[in-house]
């Protein structure tokens, strides 16, 4: 599983073989057809175990948040987070969730569910489900894999959070932060808190 995890991070989930596995993991062929009746099975192995991990990562933020707009920012946050401190998760992760259906499924009707309160409550503009669940998945399912590649520093995960609450709308209907910008919150990220639990990015928003 861990050859797999790795070349599928690498290459991608339609591009690797069962000789490809083999030789990564340096094992026979016969002993991977003792754990798997062939390379179908080794993906849907995969996308379960992946689908688990997302739940782990996203579970704990979303049970401890009853606001929409708060659900939907620290789960952002906590994806790309997880990607800095893992890379081969993170690319994983970002190539699973459109060559693997079962991969993110929950999260995307968490994510579903909540944008439509999110609009009931007009926290944000009314765009259409499709697009406003584009535009969330494309920004951190991109920003995932420059984190994985590296090419994101962490100072800039809440910024691609906020980018994404901007283009939602958000700013719409927020009130004016309890610490205005030049306040004493502000830190080495331009304003927004760093590394641990997800900073309140909502009140970030209003600066922008």
């Amino acid at each position: 599983m861990a050859a797999a995890r790795a070349l599928y991070a690498e290459r991608g989930f339609e591009s690797v073989s069962v000789d490809d596995v083999v030789r990564r993991a340096e094992v026979a062929r016969g002993t991977f057809y003792i754990h798997f009746a062939d390379i179908d099975g080794l993906r849907a192995a995969v996308a379960h175990e992946l689908a688990e991990a997302l739940e782990q990562v996203r579970h704990p933020q979303r049970i401890r948040e009853s606001d929409p707009l708060e659900r939907i920012a620290s789960g952002c946050f906590a994806f790309i987070q997880q990607a800095l401190l893992s890379p081969v998760w993170g690319n994983l992760i970002a190539r699973a969730a459109s060559a693997l259906p079962t991969v993110g499924r929950v999260a995307r009707e968490n994510l579903a569910e909540d944008l439509r309160q999110a609009v009931l409550q007009k926290r944000i503009t009314a765009a259409s489900p499709e697009l406003s669940a584009a535009i969330v998945t494309g920004i951190v399912f991109q920003t995932m894999r420059s984190a994985s590649d590296k090419r994101l520093p962490e100072a800039d995960v809440p910024v691609a959070v906020v980018a994404i609450l901007l283009a939602l709308g958000a700013w719409r209907s927020l009130p004016e932060p309890a610490n205005p910008p030049g306040g004493d919150q502000k830190n080495d990220a331009g304003g927004f808190p760093g590394r641990g639990a997800a900073p309140n990015l909502l009140q970030s928003v209003v600066a922008f």
